[in-house]
């Protein structure tokens, strides 16, 4: 990602808020992969404030 502009904003869920959050990746310094399982949440679509009015869904292969 270095050198290139961050376009985009996930949505993850944020334990300081309890809430589903758009995060902004230029303000992100780390990420630490851990063996923590989240658990499982039910997100209404009312519930997701997306900036800009864009979503896209990203699936994760493993």
């Amino acid at each position: 990602m270095a050198g290139r502009p961050v376009r985009g904003q996930p949505l993850a869920w944020c334990r300081l808020r309890d809430g589903i959050r758009a995060f902004r990746l230029d303000r992100v310094d780390r990420v630490t992969a851990t063996s923590e399982r989240a658990p499982r949440r039910v997100v209404r679509p009312e519930d997701v404030q997306v900036p800009d009015g864009d979503l896209r869904t990203l699936t994760l292969l493993g």
